[in-house]
């Protein structure tokens, strides 16, 4: 059963806070977390469990009515827990280890839950657990009372809970024989007076790494007679068996069988959940691959795709070309043939040429265009003479016919023409010119002296 807070005026309630420590450095924290306790009516009864010096240890600020107690020599848990009762004047009591701490509202929140339930002689607080550098944890304790589970397990830091000091006049003590367990004992001893009352709000603090290690414990040293742990329950379980009834004895086996069925399950249902873990990894791993493969096959597709329209632009490029040379080459077939043609005309033409009685008669008016190509004005080419001698000097030795007098005296009258060195002027005129073509054969003298006695117009 777990209560919610709710505000009270029990401000002139005395609480005692009995703090066992045995100097740890971490005592200041516990007592400043004291020091900032919104309930004003406080003491602090201070245990030198360790039976060393505390001076430097407790903090100046500290308000509330403190007392020092002590026996000069170490002590231990359960005689310093009893001392520290002893000691107390306050109408609760809480009891703080020195490597814990509680919040600002811890104390003033269970004093409200008592003054509001007359019946309830115990309330307790949720309690986190922190590491040994006070950072939290996943834990915690937060268990609704249950009297059968009290009796098989402690559930209850001994700082979470606050109870009345009645319970102190009906013989309440730390048992000495227990030094582990020593608290959960108590509990045990309250349970048996009244009722216990959870309050659903974390405000107490836990470091692990305690002397006692009692919240390390796992199935294999709680129940083990070779472990610390295991022989402590045992020497619990041994004070005990004779002062619960049969009834509380079958609740607690109940329980425990109710429990061990539930932690059965609960395992079976870890390992169904380890192993679906597995599967689930291997199923997204194999998704990963197929999504992978399935988008590596995309992209192949893809790829395939491109390449295709690719290898078809392609030939459609090539067919393109292949049709252009073929055009092409066709084109330069025929223009080869026609320009073979062509030249092969012009070579017959050139040749008819060459071979005309027309081109050797008129082989001395070529040399005469020559002649009026020079460089300058003077005496007859160098290049002409030779041939113009060389052709008299052929015919003197021979009988003249009559074609071959006409030639010697064409070529006399044009060596007495060009020894005269006078250019030939050409008649000029801004009509267009005309280009009159003389076919004639053995006619060169008349040539010569036509153009000679041509007029000048």
């Amino acid at each position: 059963m777990s209560a919610s807070h709710i505000p009270h005026d029990g401000n002139d309630k005395l609480v005692s806070v009995i703090c066992r420590t045995v100097g740890r450095p971490t005592l200041a924290t516990a007592l400043d977390s004291l020091a900032r306790q919104s309930h004003p009516a406080l003491e602090v009864i201070l245990v030198d469990a360790g039976g060393t010096n505390l001076e430097g240890k407790i903090p100046p600020d500290l308000l509330h009515q403190m007392k020092r107690v002590g026996s000069g020599t170490p002590l231990s848990r359960p005689e310093a827990a009893n001392l520290g009762l002893e000691s107390s004047t306050g109408e609760y009591l809480l009891f703080l280890d020195d490597d814990d701490w509680i919040a600002a509202e811890h104390i003033s929140n269970l004093v409200t839950t008592l003054i509001d339930n007359s019946k309830v002689i115990v309330a307790y607080s949720s309690t986190a657990k922190v590491t040994e550098q006070g950072e939290l944890t996943d834990l915690a304790f937060n268990q609704d009372h249950d009297p059968v589970l009290l009796m098989r397990d402690n559930y209850i830091p001994i700082h979470a809970a606050l109870f009345r000091r009645s319970v102190l006049q009906q013989g309440c003590r730390f048992d000495p024989e227990l030094e582990i367990y020593e608290d959960w004992d108590f509990w045990l001893q309250l349970a048996q007076l009244g009722n216990f009352l959870h309050i659903d709000v974390t405000s107490a603090f836990y470091r692990e790494g305690g002397g006692s290690e009692t919240g390390a414990a796992t199935s294999d040293n709680r129940y083990s007679p070779d472990t610390p742990l295991g022989a402590s329950r045992a020497k619990l379980y041994q004070k005990w068996k004779d002062r619960w009834s049969g009834e509380q004895l079958n609740a607690l086996i109940g329980k425990s069988l109710a429990e061990s069925t539930i932690q059965e399950l609960h395992d079976e249902i870890l390992r169904k959940d380890k192993a679906f873990d597995r599967v689930s990894k291997r199923l997204q791993s194999t998704e990963g691959k197929f999504l992978q493969l399935e988008n590596q096959h995309a992209a192949e597709i893809l790829a395939r795709a491109s390449a295709e329209q690719l290898a078809d632009r392609a030939k459609s490029e090539a067919d393109r070309l292949n049709s252009e040379k073929a055009q092409s080459e066709h084109a330069f077939r025929n223009r080869l043939a026609e320009l073979t043609m062509q030249f092969k005309q012009l070579e017959h033409a050139h040749a008819l040429i060459e071979n005309s009685l027309f081109w050797r008669a008129t082989s001395p008016l070529r040399q005469v265009r020559n002649w009026f190509h020079r460089p300058q004005a003077g005496a007859v080419s160098e290049v002409l003479k030779p041939e113009l001698e060389s052709y008299g000097a052929q015919t003197s030795n021979e009988p003249l016919s009559v074609k071959a007098a006409y030639s010697v005296e064409a070529k006399q009258h044009l060596k007495e023409f060009l020894a005269q060195a006078e250019p030939l002027v050409l008649p000029e005129s801004n009509s267009p010119k005309v280009s009159i073509l003389l076919v004639f054969f053995n006619a060169v003298k008349s040539c010569f002296r036509n153009n000679r006695n041509a007029p000048e117009q």
